[in-house]
């Protein structure tokens, strides 16, 4: 499969995701993929060379970044909303960006 493809597969997925009204945020999380791949393609459908490539965002639990910090989980979730790295998903639903939890460390030293 090629990276268009690969792409225009996702955003099917995304649409599909929505149509049905899936129980678990599934649209805004192929939404996320589809925007971190549509970098990877130029307007011809070709692949960018690989420095003009971002690297794709890792997104973590409330358990791994409790882990990486130290502290509960309890504590996490009770943050998040003062986290600059926080993403909510949905209702109920939340992620950190692995690259924001890093950037913030560096900045707390």
């Amino acid at each position: 499969m090629t990276l268009p493809e690969l792409l225009e597969a996702y955003r099917r997925r995304a649409i599909e995701a929505a149509a049905v009204g899936a129980s678990a945020p599934l649209a805004s999380v192929y939404d996320a993929v589809v925007a971190d791949l549509a970098p990877l393609v130029d307007g011809n459908g070709a692949r960018l060379p690989s420095s003009a490539t971002p690297a794709l965002e890792r997104w973590l639990t409330a358990a791994q970044v409790a882990e990486r910090l130290g502290c509960s989980v309890r504590y996490v979730y009770a943050r998040a909303g003062t986290f600059p790295f926080t993403v909510r998903l949905g209702a109920r639903v939340v992620r950190f960006s692995a690259t924001g939890l890093a950037a913030w460390l560096e900045r707390q030293r």
